[in-house]
């Protein structure tokens, strides 16, 4: 059965509010209840939550629960009418008041509020002479129901924080990472590696990094299909990940076959090193194909930023770096080659274009 998030939300709670309502006015009316008119406003209440959940079933939209919202508070006036005291008047109209709040509607609020006090002074005016006093037990109830009530409400209202929180997290996990491999995108990498840049230069570190390309990757998709060549990847960036620090290191997908590795506090000798280290990882591993076992190899360029550099950029250093990976394919492959860079000149020279 198709709902609106709204109407499933506001289902238990009706039913709760509904007989409840019911439940006190049989306390005080006793057998009065059951006969003419009131009978009419029991039937109503007890079929009505079932009726809105059929009626919310049959128009799924926003608009068709907020009517029923305000169904629920004509029900629920008509119940005050049948029971003319404070305490029952206090307890639906702070009900109704939360409902509303809740559904985050200052229009509705106002609304159900009018409507509220149109049914219960307009009928009191019409059908009551003066309020009527209830027993101690019935207070009591009340008093036990308003408790229950918003307890329930405040389970749902952090059930729904919690959901959002989630649902949050696994927004902000997609907009980081690349959904086929695990590390992070080309969006992560534009954002974050400025931001390493500057903070290895004001700590005074120095800060490398790695452009990596697997070798021939195009002939694995165009052998065998891109299913295979989707294995590759994923177990590319786990063997980067086993051969890096965890809480330091991080590996981005540029795009296609190509990725980056940023190394933090590591300079252009220990880019050499990890590089150097991965693609003898890559060359040893045999990429297992559905039933066929695949060597491998990667093109490593690295280019590092010394802490005695006064102006760094991202741009020139990954700039270094994928001029390094051009080199080391053009020199046969499966090699890592080196890009030291001078940011200071290479920035002035950028500036000047």
């Amino acid at each position: 059965m198709k709902l609106h998030p709204l109407a499933k939300i506001n289902f238990f709670p009706r039913i709760l509010a509904a007989y409840s309502y019911l439940f006190f006015a049989w306390l005080v009316l006793k057998n009065e209840l059951f006969q003419l008119p009131a009978v009419v406003i029991l039937i109503g209440g007890l079929l009505w939550p079932f009726i809105a959940i059929w009626l919310a079933a049959l128009v799924p939209t926003k608009r068709q629960e907020l009517l029923n919202m305000h169904l629920d508070c004509v029900l629920t006036g008509c119940i005050c009418l049948l029971v003319p005291n404070q305490w029952v008047i206090f307890s639906v109209a702070i009900v109704l008041i939360a409902n509303s709040i809740f559904v985050g509607s200052f229009r509705l609020l106002l609304s159900i509020a009018a409507l509220f006090l149109v049914v219960v002074f307009g009928g009191f005016s019409l059908f009551v002479d003066s309020l009527i006093s209830i027993n101690q037990t019935t207070q009591f109830t009340i008093m036990f129901y308003l408790t229950i009530y918003f307890s329930i409400f405040a389970f749902m209202g952090y059930n729904l924080v919690s959901r959002f929180l989630m649902m949050h997290r696994k927004v902000k996990k997609l907009s980081i990472e690349d959904p086929l491999t695990g590390c992070f995108n080309r969006l992560y990498l534009d954002r974050q590696l400025p931001k390493e840049i500057l903070r290895c230069s004001r700590i005074d570190y120095p800060i490398a990094v790695i452009f990596a390309d697997i070798d021939h990757f195009k002939l694995v998709n165009d052998t065998y299909g891109h299913s295979s060549g989707d294995a590759v990847l994923k177990s590319f960036v786990n063997i980067v990940n086993d051969n890096i620090r965890a809480d330091t290191d991080w590996v981005a997908r540029f795009g296609g076959e190509e990725f980056v590795i940023v190394l933090t506090n590591s300079s252009e000798k220990g880019g050499l090193h990890v590089a150097e280290r991965i693609r003898s990882a890559v060359e040893q591993y045999t990429f297992e194909l559905n039933t066929t076992q695949l060597k491998l190899t990667c093109s490593f360029g690295v280019s590092a930023i010394d802490s005695s550099d006064s102006i760094a950029d991202a741009e020139i250093l990954l700039s270094n770096a994928d001029q390094a990976l051009y080199s080391a394919k053009s020199n046969g492959r499966n090699n890592v080659k080196v890009r030291s860079a001078k940011f200071k000149e290479e920035l002035e020279a950028l500036s000047e274009i």
